[in-house]
């Protein structure tokens, strides 16, 4: 346990809503950013495409698909100092359409490969079928010229051949339809046509077939999954506390866990009065204590500056499931003065060695510990050794 004097806490702070820092981001940056999100892009496309030939799990690839294009983004944000969220989420939400892109545009190119396999006289016929059944074989002899009977017979002949794979390809409307793709745009028709068919994995059956307009909604819906799920990971990213004097992001130190409501905590450390906040945790811990219910507080602070630069106070909500799984959610986000929280973020700093992490199986324990409300509401040793 610590100590060190209480601090005496001070009366009120000025405080504002964290606002992203807006700046950062330099030519080269978003260059490489740019260059990064497309070939990570057609990677995942790549990948994906390739394992679409024997497996496709709904929803689970294109939420991965945005995850790890995201994840790289967020990488990539971090290293060049892009702090522009608007910038950066357009850029993860045309990356993800890219990526989406890509994978089917990897499978119209490996539909092309087996399509060169055909004749291309065979290729001719059905692109053309149409006007040939129309106008008959206008080219086959040239006007004017004699014609002997061999020639004629050759020509009978090659007419002939003609008409005999248009009935065939008649017969085969699907192979037909195939053989008369000439483009990407008119692949994703064909697939259209065909219909995507969902099916439950390791079940027989034929399964659900969207049809023409649904297959086209549900590509767009599974696009809008990989190009937002992108978007949410680097706008976050681009949105976290920055330091401008030191040029650097700032580093997030838990400060304290409680059982009280977090939505009660946070309206305190909304008002910016500490003192008043140190009472809300002592009073409503016999009201609000709920096994379910945990709240993180926790601080981002400058390495370099420390106190003399803003201190961004969040206030974390951790709820605990029937399931003994747990889900975190912001509340409240507000930035405080530095020297507000000084003494507190620098005793936190020192006692953060022995809390590696307050989502780790012992916040329980935390939870039902009342020594972390007792006195200086900031103490935090006693809730972690």
């Amino acid at each position: 346990m610590s100590t060190d004097a209480p601090v005496p806490m001070p009366s009120r702070f000025d405080v504002m809503p964290h606002k992203p820092d807006g700046g950062g981001g330099s030519f080269a940056g978003a260059l490489q950013l740019t260059a990064i999100l497309g070939s990570v892009g057609i990677l995942l496309g790549l990948a994906v495409s390739f394992l679409s030939q024997w497996i496709y799990l709904i929803l689970l690839f294109p939420l991965g698909m945005g995850f790890l294009l995201g994840l790289v983004g967020a990488k990539t944000i971090e290293r060049y100092k892009i702090r522009k969220p608007l910038i950066c989420g357009i850029a993860g939400f045309a990356a993800g359409c890219f990526c989406f892109l890509a994978m089917h545009y990897l499978d119209y190119r490996r539909f092309e490969s087996h399509l060169s396999e055909v004749p291309e006289e065979i290729r001719a016929i059905a692109q053309n079928i149409d006007r040939l059944e129309a106008q008959g074989f206008p080219a086959a002899k040239i006007e004017g010229e004699a014609e002997d009977e061999q020639a004629k017979q050759t020509r009978q002949a090659v007419e002939q051949e003609i008409r005999d794979v248009i009935t065939q390809l008649r017969a085969a409307p699907d192979q037909l339809a195939a053989l008369q793709v000439n483009s990407f745009w008119d692949f994703m028709d064909l697939q259209a046509k065909e219909g995507v068919t969902l099916s439950r994995a390791g079940h027989g059956g034929n399964g659900i077939n969207l049809g023409y307009v649904g297959s086209f909604i549900y590509w767009c819906g599974e696009a809008l999954i990989v190009a937002v799920m992108a978007l949410a990971i680097m706008m976050t990213s681009a949105s976290q506390p920055f330091c401008r004097q030191c040029d650097c992001w700032k580093r997030e130190i838990p400060l304290i866990g409680s059982p009280v409501d977090p939505h009660v905590v946070a309206e305190s450390v909304q008002q910016g009065d500490l003192a008043a906040l140190e009472q809300t945790l002592t009073t409503n811990d016999s009201q609000t204590n709920k096994p379910q219910l945990f709240t993180k507080i926790s601080a981002a602070i400058c390495a370099n500056c420390e106190s003399a630069s803003p201190v961004e106070v969040k206030v974390v909500k951790v709820k605990t499931n029937s399931k003994g799984e747990t889900s975190d959610s912001t509340v409240a986000h507000i930035s405080y003065p530095g020297e507000a929280l000084e003494p507190r973020c620098k005793h936190a700093r020192h006692q953060e060695r022995h809390a590696s992490d307050l989502s780790s199986p012992r916040l329980e324990e935390l939870a039902h510990d009342s020594r972390c409300l007792g006195g200086d509401w900031f103490r935090y040793s006693p809730i972690i050794s």
